[in-house]
């Protein structure tokens, strides 16, 4: 048998500590979806198109969602008729002025927005 050592307790606390510390090591927490944090500039492209879009915090008239600040014309040339946004449980919505969805953009793990729509490939990509 070996003699009791100092460095016996030090090695045991240290293991102590790394075993419980490794569940939150592994655990990332996922920051909340607010409207403050979409709100900026953002690039939609639709095959070839592009828009440039300003997603506000303010509500919207309409009271559909935050406004549109910038690019609902272009949104318009694409047959996208929104006036406003707002954020979902699993992503982001166009609206239109009576509340409906224009157009559904579900969250990618990259950060960006892709289209859930059917028959339409779009994406949305904030811009740094």
């Amino acid at each position: 048998m070996m003699p009791p050592t100092r460095s016996r307790p030090v090695l045991f606390v240290a293991s102590v500590v790394a075993l419980c510390a490794e569940p939150a090591l592994a655990t990332t927490p996922v920051q909340p979806e607010t409207p403050a944090r979409h709100q900026g500039v953002w690039d939609l492209a639709s095959g070839r198109a592009r828009c440039v879009l300003r997603l506000g915090g303010a509500t919207a008239a309409s009271g559909a969602g935050w406004s549109i600040v910038r690019g609902r014309a272009c949104l318009a040339r694409l047959g996208l008729p929104a006036t406003a946004w707002r954020l979902e449980s699993d992503g982001m919505a166009l609206v239109a002025d009576d509340r409906s969805t224009i157009a559904f953009f579900s969250r990618m793990p990259s950060g960006e927005y892709r289209s859930a729509t059917p028959g339409t490939s779009m994406v949305l990509t904030r811009r740094r």
